[in-house]
């Protein structure tokens, strides 16, 4: 079944599942007792980051970036779309009945399991990001992380299925050339530099994500 638009701006995309997601499984960082939501102008733009071909359900984006100013929840953010790529309902699925688009998590149906990898040229950097991953899924005695089926530690996110992953990076690129990454998270890039080995690191995890999407 094709997709149906529901209204005249309507376009398909896993955003709309996701958010329902992160609400079910995820605590607020600011309040552990509350359901992780988005601000309106938030949720739109992970709207649109997930959003889909119409006709053959692949991800429109491959690349994006976040520039705002501190204080408007850019590392929440993207921590929950990291342990989303590791757990969530990030690949297309087809078409449900309603002509809306459905999702599955890597490792699915001839999928690779999750490799994601949170990168800088620091740790302190890798951490703005790192640290809110950790404390999501370890909130309230590790309610999310035992949900979803994750073990999470200061230096890597791992499925207990033993299969997907993720961690922080900040290794030459050189020892990350040829990883099989299904995604990346690239902290600070105005810091990235070639003589900080910033710029050779982004070429080398853009080319690993490239094989597995």
């Amino acid at each position: 079944m094709p997709w149906k638009p529901l209204g005249p701006d309507d376009f398909p995309t896993l955003g709309w599942a996701l958010l329902d997601w992160w609400a079910e499984f995820l605590p607020s960082p600011r309040s552990d007792d509350e359901p992780l939501l988005f601000p309106d102008d938030t949720a739109r733009v992970l709207l649109e980051w997930y959003r889909l071909d119409p006709l053959s359900g692949r991800r429109i984006y491959r690349r994006g970036f976040s520039r705002r100013s501190k204080g408007r929840g850019k590392s929440p953010t993207e921590a929950a779309k990291v342990i989303a790529e590791v757990a969530g309902p990030v690949r297309f699925d087809g078409w449900d009945a309603d002509g809306q688009p459905v999702g599955r998590p890597w490792g699915t149906k001839g999928d690779p399991p999750a490799w994601h990898q949170v990168a800088a040229v620091s740790e302190d950097q890798t951490d703005n990001t790192w640290s809110v991953v950790y404390s999501l899924l370890r909130a309230n005695d590790g309610r999310a992380a035992d949900a979803l089926g994750l073990d999470a530690g200061i230096t890597k996110l791992v499925q207990r299925n033993g299969k997907g992953k993720a961690e922080p990076v900040t290794a030459a690129a050189g020892s990350r050339e040829g990883q099989p990454l299904t995604g990346a998270s690239l902290d600070e890039t105005h810091l990235w530099t070639p003589r900080n080995g910033g710029v050779l690191l982004a070429k080398t995890l853009r080319r690993n994500v490239a094989k597995a999407n």
